[in-house]
């Protein structure tokens, strides 16, 4: 069992103390450090923290120790003593278990301050509370019956077993405990993203990241801003302050509640549906459709705005005002104009705000997204897979082209061109990135299914037979190749809405790349056995390059995505 450690204080004496969040995954050192210099100048009495503040995984104790090292020097340098309830980049086996509680305390245990109690709790490697060791639950159990004295109860974790339930509308175990015996407060991390509720009478805190990445949406209405807590407890009294990294003041408490969250997540999800666009870059004319959904119990009123200055499209009507009764839902078309047929991005977007609550509204604007068709030829003569493009085959034949940004947005990289054609056996890829001379094109692995993503490379997605794959399980397979020649390549499953990959696969490629002054180019074929086609008919395809200088990509179809109803669609020669 875990002994209780004890903080001398009078009964009824105040006292202050802040909560931190997740400083990891995705650490910001400098966000973490402005933080702890601003919690030494507010000098609360200690520092407790949610978990994860290392990055962890590390595989061995000295690799822990040493980022450990690099996080007790942090703390210490405050003045401030601190508390820790474990994360998952905390304590992820018993190793990384071991060092915890040799360079920090134990995973679980007991603080009491006063007339309060802090329960520190560990679930870092437990998604629900019913898969916690016995010997904690016990534990808790103990301490739950004798924190009833207290006039505070406080709990702290890194899992928020509790937004998980509620977010599912079911019981949750720890709840149940905190409920029957009368627990205040409990803070809990993980998720990067603040918010808070009170649920059966019980304070319930998500802290967001103070120094992490925040929440993949971004969105501060959705609590996704770097924050600490301040926590003052005078006799019965709690108040808790929320406190954004170089803010002077104060947000309120409800500044992000689990409600608002919860209404944000439901509009982005439900309230706004655009269908991809059937966009052949031959044709000029075509047609989007918004359907606009009310998600509220409110009426809603909003205006549709199209951003189309920057691109080759020119939609019309230009905008849309409406007013959708609760629940109601609303579609209309609009008409697309493309002056350039090699210019599809960057994707004309539009801006919808969304008042998803009274007084909060989002951005449920978007770019239109297109499910582009390219021509494969007939090979009648087979190339010579040397990488110069220079065979008859590549001459004057259709590409792939006009490649744009991940979002829709205008392509961040030169030019890119691929083509591909068929024989009665054999796949043929021809492709050229365009660089400036003298630009450096990154090109170092050399083995089969090595780092080549790290490198310059082509990233294809081919899906064999499209009419014939739209079944319940969907193969395709990816294959990256870099300037060198050399290909990393997986036999990939799309079923019941998850992917799952096949490393051992390797297909019978025969490939190799050229650099020029010009940029770089590769050649490429395949043995249509070998991807499980019998012949080449409509086939689903993408294609994203990527440079390593820069880190970026340009794709031919956006998003690029391991989804095959999101593939464009290769049409077969005729």
């Amino acid at each position: 069992m875990c002994a209780a450690v004890t903080i001398a204080a009078g009964a009824s004496q105040p006292f202050t103390f802040v909560v931190l969040g997740d400083r990891t995954g995705g650490a910001r050192p400098a966000v973490f450090k402005q933080i702890l210099a601003e919690i030494a100048l507010l000098n609360p009495d200690f520092v407790v923290c949610v978990g994860d503040l290392i990055q962890g995984y590390a595989g061995d104790a000295d690799a822990t120790n040493a980022q450990w090292d690099t996080i007790v020097t942090l703390l210490k340098s405050t003045g401030i003593p601190y508390h820790i309830a474990p994360g998952n980049h905390d304590i992820s086996d018993p190793s990384s278990e071991s060092v915890f509680a040799r360079r920090v305390g134990r995973p679980f245990h007991t603080l009491k301050r006063g007339n309060s109690t802090f329960l520190f709790m560990d679930n870092s490697r437990w998604r629900v509370a019913e898969s916690l060791p016995r010997p904690e639950l016990q534990w808790l159990d103990k301490e739950l019956s004798q924190a009833r004295k207290s006039r505070h109860t406080f709990v702290l974790m890194h899992r928020p077993y509790w937004r998980d339930a509620l977010d599912k509308g079911l019981p949750e175990l720890l709840h149940s405990k905190f409920k029957a015996a009368g627990v205040d407060y409990v803070f809990t991390g993980h998720d990067h993203f603040y918010c808070t509720h009170t649920w059966d009478g019980i304070r319930y805190f998500q802290v967001g990241p103070s120094g992490s990445r925040t929440e993949a949406s971004g969105d501060p209405g959705a609590g996704a801003f770097q924050n600490y807590l301040l926590c003052r407890v005078s006799g019965d009294t709690v108040t808790v302050d929320v406190r954004a990294p170089g803010r002077d003041r104060p947000l309120p408490v409800d500044t992000v509640t689990w409600t608002d969250v919860r209404a944000l997540t439901e509009a982005k999800r439900k309230a706004v549906k655009v269908p991809a666009v059937d966009c052949r870059d031959e044709d000029r004319d075509r047609a989007a459709e918004v359907r606009v959904t009310n998600v509220t119990d409110r009426v809603l009123s909003a205006t549709l705005a199209w951003r189309d200055s920057l691109t080759s499209w020119r939609v019309t009507p230009r905008s849309m005002t409406f007013t959708i009764m609760p629940g109601g839902r609303l579609s209309q078309g609009f008409a697309l104009k493309l002056s350039r047929p090699d210019s599809v991005y960057p994707a004309p977007g539009f801006s919808l705000p969304y008042e998803y609550r009274p007084g909060r509204t989002t951005e449920l604007g978007r770019r239109l997204q297109f499910r582009r068709v390219a021509d494969a030829m007939r090979v009648s003569s087979r190339p010579v897979v040397d990488g110069k493009l220079d065979d008859a085959c590549w001459r004057g034949a259709a590409a792939m082209a006009g490649f744009g940004a991940g979002d829709g947005g205008a392509s961040p990289l030169p030019e890119t061109r691929v083509w591909v054609g068929f024989d009665d056996s054999m796949l043929y890829v021809g492709a050229h990135c365009r660089e400036p001379a003298g630009a450096r094109i990154t090109a170092a692995a050399r083995a089969r299914d090595g780092q080549v993503f790290d490198d310059d490379n082509l990233n294809l997605l081919l899906m064999p037979e499209v009419p014939l794959a739209r079944r319940d399980s969907q193969t395709y397979y990816q294959v990256a190749v870099s300037p060198l020649g050399t290909i990393a390549d997986r036999r990939r499953r799309f079923r019941k809405g998850k992917d799952t990959s096949d490393y051992s696969w390797n297909g019978d490629w025969k490939v190799t790349g050229l650099q020029a002054r010009d940029g770089w180019s590769v050649e490429m074929s395949c043995p249509l056995s070998s991807l499980g086609a019998a012949r080449g008919e409509s086939w689903g395809v993408n294609a994203c390059r990527f440079q390593a200088r820069s880190k970026r990509t340009a794709v031919w179809q956006a998003p690029f995505e391991h989804k095959p109803d999101g593939f464009g669609l290769l049409r077969p020669p005729d």
